[in-house]
């Protein structure tokens, strides 16, 4: 109806905004198990509970309300349950997780008011101090430890000033310091080894794909890149690949030795890495084969690609007495319903072609 009031839109953070948080809060979990936290937190707070229902009878919830703080007490049992079911339910998060620990300091210090000044019910602000130490960081566990400083100290506001009690807090306060700063330092430790270890892994991981000669990549690399590109959206069928080698490349190893016919190998390879468009893939077939994946060229545009990396071998490359270095492509094209073989065939026949071409210029000019 006209006369009710309109409501505003939702504001919403800009993506960009959104992105930076979630980066930033990445960055602070790094190497943080989420899975294991997960199961920690829930042990963690059945354990408390445990251990609240094992003092009731010894220090009973009534001092502050006498009946009603048993109900009180039921309801924060009920709380814990239906917590974990939520956790163990829900997508799982960092945040909920933090969540979730300020919600059992809570309900300790609520257990602690209803039980009266003697319970040792604040002892139990150690579990989660554990919990949050060994997840979550640095600026996190400051401010945990700063909202447990307020509701441990809590009972000297509503329960009066007592040296002996003030003395106590303190002391409790500074074990769940402690708690908290040697979980986070010990697991600090542990997540920088698992992130080295994860770079490590993925380093190894790099070069089993990367021709160590060339620095291109090789036959792995490019099965993977190969079906990356196919299943690709936007890309998939067809796929141009050029298939090239080096015209002569054998009486550079009976001339010269293979020392320098490596040489000429990395001379061509960084030619052709550096020639190739941006996207284009460059890979060592091996020998002095070398193959390139064009993931958006048609046939006109990979005979272009063929004819500018000629050209810059030709004006780049030289062998150790100087002669210049040619390599000869073929264009082959991977359609859907053909192989990877046909396709290499296809471009085969192409580099032979354009190599007896070549071949037949220097005989008809030598000739003339």
């Amino acid at each position: 109806m006209s006369g009710e009031p309109k409501r505003e839109p939702k504001r919403r953070l800009p993506s960009s905004v959104r992105q930076l948080l979630s980066r930033a809060q990445a960055q602070a979990y790094a190497g943080a198990d989420l899975g294991n936290a997960g199961r920690l937190a829930g042990y963690i707070w059945l354990s408390g509970t445990v251990l609240a229902l094992a003092l009731m009878p010894v220090f009973p919830p009534t001092a502050a309300l006498e009946r009603g703080g048993w109900l009180i007490s039921a309801a924060n049992t009920a709380l814990v349950v239906v917590g974990v079911l939520v956790l163990r339910r829900r997508k799982l998060t960092f945040n909920r997780l933090y969540a979730a620990t300020l919600v059992m300091v809570v309900q300790i210090s609520v257990l602690e008011w209803l039980a009266g000044a003697h319970a040792p019910y604040d002892h139990l602000y150690l579990l989660p101090a554990a919990f949050v130490g060994a997840v979550h960081p640095p600026r996190r566990v400051l401010a945990f430890l700063v909202t447990v400083s307020l509701l441990a100290f809590a009972p000297l506001v509503y329960g009066g000033w007592n040296p002996a009690r003030a003395a106590h807090l303190i002391i409790v306060v500074l074990l769940v310091a402690v708690a908290s700063l040697l979980m986070t330092v010990l697991m600090s430790r542990v997540r920088a080894q698992r992130l080295a270890l994860r770079d490590d892994q993925e380093f190894a991981t790099m070069l089993a794909r990367i021709d160590a000669l060339t620095g291109l990549g090789n036959r792995r690399g490019f099965d993977e890149a190969l079906k990356a590109e196919l299943g690709a959206e936007g890309i998939g069928y067809p796929l141009l690949l050029l298939v090239g080698d080096i015209n002569d490349f054998k009486q550079v190893n009976d001339r010269f030795g293979h020392i320098e016919g490596d040489r000429c190998l990395r001379q061509v390879a960084s030619v052709v890495a550096d020639t190739v468009r941006q996207g284009d893939l460059a890979f060592r077939w091996g020998g002095d084969e070398f193959v390139v994946l064009l993931p958006d060229a048609d046939l006109r545009e990979a005979e272009r690609v063929a004819g500018r990396l000629e050209q810059a071998v030709e004006s780049l490359c030289r062998r150790p007495d100087g002669e210049t270095i040619s390599l000869v492509w073929g264009v082959g094209t991977l359609e859907e319903g053909t192989t990877l073989s046909e396709a290499f065939r296809r471009a085969d026949q192409g580099l032979f072609a354009r190599k007896r071409g070549r071949n037949g210029d220097a005989t008809s000019g030598a000739s003339g």
